[in-house]
């Protein structure tokens, strides 16, 4: 995604929605302006400053040069920028990961490239260390006692972090076999030494996965040379003439291709890490429950989801009442639609208990998720819908027609209780949800390439 134009707006609406305990409204507040070409939005979270809530957007920037740069800006409900950081230095190319804040203190994980040699290396900034103070929000500084620098072999990029008596950080490795798989770390932010590394190189379902290849392979024609005549027979016909001589290509194992997409910390201690993962169904929905231990790391659990036609990603997990929901998005391989919102339901142990997917018949696109509702625990998910025209030839592209902000409230149980769809002239494209408290949710997208955020409200009548 890249963004030509730097013009920011919160536009002026109201929408509502009335759901079974739900009464959703959506709003708008002030124009702002953005100063810099983003390329990706990563995170965007409501953080207390001087005990007001505030939107922290963590995002890449387009530098000179060719360079790639990260800023860190604080807004203020109303719209107003009210600090900003840039990570801009022409030794590096730097790209963001996560940004927390926890019991006073904040934490900043970034990405580092050398534009010399193209060494990569991972940030981790902190405030701890010093006493915990609300009152502002800090600067962060490379050369500081306090900042680590975390390098590990085959490093591609750190993608998320969580911090429990600690920091746990997920990161993408690429072996030399062009295998990708996420690791994940244990860094003590006061000794900046990482004391435990888990790595998830090996495919679940592997044995299945094989199988069915196998089944392929041996439905599909053998090419034969018997005598120097070369035929093409199934298996069967190879036995009805006898033929035990073949040559035959033997169907290869793709390279693991594994992501982790967000790692997330309960408030019994368990840590969630959810993503996809490549298969004979294109990719499928990973997902694995782990401890952390004075001895490491303890998988629970570690399993993958598939849908018919797979080409799925996990973007998000909760914990529930009953265990917890998967959110993503599925494909559905259909010419009039291409993807969904997927919701899958899992008990403790892992098993798969519900799988939900909608669908406006169109192309779907799932953004985001957050939970709302306190004590009634129901998601509301943030998306896309559009209708295309598809290209008549290759050299031609797909005409986006409609892009229209989708979203979809669910209970606990991932069932569909509500949604609302923005209908309106502009193509409208959503990045992600935030959450500022139980009955306050903003949203950021993009219409017509102008940044916009709407600001939704929830209350229980």
């Amino acid at each position: 995604m890249f963004i030509k134009k730097l013009h920011c707006a919160f536009f002026i609406m109201l929408l509502s929605l009335t759901t079974y305990a739900q009464n959703i409204s959506i709003k708008s507040t002030q124009n702002l302006s953005i100063k810099h070409q983003i390329i990706e939005i990563k995170e965007a979270k409501t953080i207390m400053v001087n005990h007001e809530p505030q939107i922290v957007v963590l995002a890449n920037i387009r530098l000179p040069k060719y360079r790639v740069g990260v800023a860190l800006m604080l807004f203020d409900l109303n719209g107003k920028l009210v600090k900003e950081q840039l990570f801009d230095n022409e030794k590096y190319n730097y790209k963001a990961a996560s940004i927390i804040q926890k019991e006073g203190h904040y934490y900043l994980l970034l990405n580092r490239m050398e534009t010399a040699n193209n060494r990569k290396s991972m940030l981790l900034f902190s405030t701890v260390g010093g006493s915990p103070d609300v009152s502002t929000f800090p600067i962060f500084y490379e050369e500081d006692e306090r900042t680590s620098v975390i390098t590990t072999e085959n490093l591609f990029e750190g993608t998320s972090m969580i911090v429990n008596n600690g920091v746990f950080i997920t990161a993408s490795i690429i072996d030399e076999k062009d295998n990708l798989y996420p690791i994940l770390i244990g860094h003590n932010i006061i000794t900046k030494r990482t004391e435990s590394i888990l790595t998830f190189d090996k495919k679940n379902d592997f044995e299945a996965i094989e199988k069915e290849a196998a089944e392929i392979d041996n439905t599909s024609k053998i090419r034969v040379n018997q005598n120097g005549k070369v035929q093409y027979l199934t298996e069967a016909e190879m036995i009805e003439k006898g033929i035990t001589t073949k040559e035959k290509q033997i169907a290869k194992v793709p390279p693991l291709l594994k992501e982790c997409k967000k790692i997330k910390l309960t408030e019994t201690n368990e840590i969630l890490l959810v993503g996809q993962q490549n298969s004979i169904n294109n990719s499928d929905f990973w997902v694995t429950k782990m401890i952390y231990n004075q001895d490491g790391f303890d998988i629970v659990w570690e399993d993958i989801y598939k849908s018919k036609y797979g080409g799925d990603e996990g973007h998000d997990i909760y914990k529930t009442k009953n265990g917890y929901l998967v959110f993503g998005l599925d494909y559905t391989k259909r010419i009039d639609s291409y993807y969904s919102y997927r919701v899958v339901a899992l008990d403790e142990n892992g098993q798969e208990t519900a799988n939900q997917k909608f669908n406006s018949g169109g192309k779907d696109w799932f953004k985001g998720v957050v939970e709302i509702g306190g004590e009634q625990q129901q998601f509301l998910l943030f998306g896309q819908t559009q209708t295309v025209t598809l290209p008549k030839s290759m050299f031609e592209e797909e005409t986006i027609n409609t892009s229209n902000l989708w979203m979809i409230l669910v209970d606990e149980n991932g069932e569909k209780m509500s949604e609302l769809m923005q209908e309106t002239e502009t193509l409208e494209e959503a990045i992600l949800l935030g959450k500022i408290s139980d009955d306050t949710v903003f949203g950021l997208y993009l219409s017509d390439e102008n940044l916009k955020m709407i600001m939704i409200s929830t209350n229980n009548p």
